[in-house]
């Protein structure tokens, strides 16, 4: 089931990604993702003191972690939806190290969100150096959506001696 998930948020990230550049409904959120991120949520909520509208449904996601668990970066997140993959086809055939021998480092991501939102309070936001959800964005700006383009590009240069014959 998580997998099903993963790959539908996955796909619906990607699909929202290439409408973006688009004028849509009002109604049609092409930035849900990042409405529903909870580090972003909170992170725009103590940056600004007040409340955004826009981002409470990303508190209703921190309410379903402390209830279910890891829900949002399971369930939700693109990106956790391509280390997954990648894990898959890359590492495969790797041995994974003792779990338990990384415990020590678990710790570390608690510094890191008290460090973010303690900037955030401060008015200074560092949340787009290591969130998730902006470095998925960044690379499909910067990777993906090119690539995409050259293909699309290259595939028309081929097909345009046919048309013209037509």
């Amino acid at each position: 089931m998580k997998k099903y998930l993963q790959t539908l948020s996955l796909l619906l990230f990607t699909t929202f990604f290439f409408l973006a550049n688009y004028t849509l409904p009002d109604w049609f959120p092409a930035d849900i993702y990042l409405r529903l991120n909870p580090l972003l949520g909170l992170n725009a909520i103590f940056a600004s003191k007040e409340i955004i509208g826009r981002v409470l449904w990303s508190l209703l996601l921190v309410g379903a972690t402390l209830i279910v668990g890891r829900f949002f970066c399971a369930f939700v997140c693109p990106m956790g939806a391509c280390i997954d993959f990648v894990d898959r086809i890359v590492f495969q055939k790797m041995r994974r190290p003792n779990l338990k021998a990384d415990s020590s480092l678990r710790k570390v991501k608690y510094v890191l969100l008290v460090l973010f939102l303690t900037a955030a309070l401060t008015g200074f936001s560092l949340v787009q150096f290591m969130d998730p959800i902006a470095f998925l964005t960044r690379f499909y700006t910067f990777v993906i959506y090119p690539f995409v383009i050259t293909l699309i590009n290259l595939c028309m240069d081929l097909l345009r001696p046919i048309f013209r014959g037509l």
